[in-house]
């Protein structure tokens, strides 16, 4: 065997690396200065680190909520945005964090729906925060590009030390519908330049997505 065809075989036996990764909600931290969603991958190369996703107070508790599996006594916006597309056939798929720029975190809402007699998928610019939620609510998965991971997620251990405990907070139904009706009337915030550690985005300096 000549010795170019045994190198590209190797390499042909590499697998390569997961691209977007699969996290999971580790936790949701409400406290009175913040509230932050907690992202973690199971891969062995970012054990330890983690990827916070800064949120407004709203967004956190209709989070929460749904994490912890408590029904509203009405429906929420994220609960009626999926009861229509279960309605019209459709489901959330999945969820990407595709990129981080300018401290503001960027994310596409997966949907499979029908179209024409066929089942498609169809891609929605989104915020982080509504694609958690939904993807919360239906079960769907949630991944992360490898290089937000690479350029953003933190140790463990310096971010808690550095915030405390802080806690999850799950509300009353009237403060959950009081948030999203804030939420409506809040204006964007102006992205600001970001902050950087050592060459690195702070991610503790993202704008809330």
């Amino acid at each position: 065997m000549r010795r170019g065809s045994y190198v590209a075989e190797s390499m042909s036996l590499v697998k390569p690396k997961e691209d977007p990764v699969s996290v999971k909600i580790e936790r949701v931290l409400v406290s009175q200065q913040e509230a932050v969603v907690i992202l973690a991958s199971d891969l062995p190369e970012f054990d330890g680190r983690i990827l916070p996703v800064f949120v407004d107070l709203g967004q956190a508790m209709n989070i929460q909520v749904s994490l912890e599996g408590r029904m509203m006594g009405r429906p929420l916006t994220h609960d009626l945005f999926t009861n229509v597309l279960n309605e019209l056939g459709a489901i959330v798929d999945h969820v990407v964090i595709e990129d981080l720029a300018q401290n503001t975190f960027f994310a596409t809402l997966h949907i499979e729906m029908d179209k024409g007699g066929k089942r498609e998928q169809v891609t929605f610019d989104a915020r982080p925060s509504d694609c958690l939620a939904l993807a919360v609510r239906s079960g769907a998965g949630i991944l992360v590009r490898r290089k937000v991971l690479e350029l953003a997620a933190v140790e463990k251990g310096k971010f808690f030390g550095s915030r405390g405990s802080g806690q999850s907070v799950l509300p009353d139904d009237e403060d959950v519908e009081e948030g999203e009706e804030e939420d409506e009337d809040d204006e964007p915030d102006q992205p600001s330049e970001p902050k950087r550690r050592g060459g690195r985005i702070d991610p503790g300096e993202a704008e809330r997505p």
